[in-house]
């Protein structure tokens, strides 16, 4: 009789933590929720940016060498001085470094939703392994 009326403590002492726990994981969806919503935002800003920058790389290409063209006419040279090349060049190079930052940048805008799934295998991690501690400190505690 007296272990009969001791089942209910195992029990009374699982309860607090089940709510730790519930409490946890709500927290954690909510910043779940915010991260994502945070990366969607990141993706509506991210979205035409690449093609922003290369529809203007394109233009810039054929004024430059318009440009370099007309030098070349006005001033009866063949070919563009090593100046314009240079100038050229490091335009061109700047361009293209920001158009693969912009690549990095897109990247990272996926972040988020892996660090969601790995809240998430978390979550479910740490209830299991909250689970099985209390059930093994309840066998200690009161032997069948």
């Amino acid at each position: 009789m007296d272990r009969l009326n001791r089942i209910p403590e195992p029990v009374n002492d699982v309860a607090p933590h089940v709510v730790e726990v519930s409490k946890g994981q709500e927290a954690l969806s909510i910043q779940t929720r915010d991260l994502a919503s945070a990366n969607n935002d990141v993706k509506a800003l991210l979205s035409g940016l690449l093609e922003q920058l290369t529809a203007m790389m394109e233009p810039l290409c054929t004024m430059l060498a318009d440009l370099i063209s007309t030098t070349a006419s006005m001033f009866g040279k063949d070919q563009p001085s090593s100046e314009d090349l240079l100038c050229f060049g490091s335009t061109v190079e700047g361009l293209s470094t920001g158009q693969r930052m912009l690549q990095v940048i897109s990247r990272l805008t996926d972040l988020p939703d892996s660090m969601a799934t790995i809240v998430k295998a978390t979550q479910v991690a740490q209830a299991e392994l909250l689970s099985h501690a209390v059930t093994k400190k309840t066998l200690r505690k009161y032997p069948v």
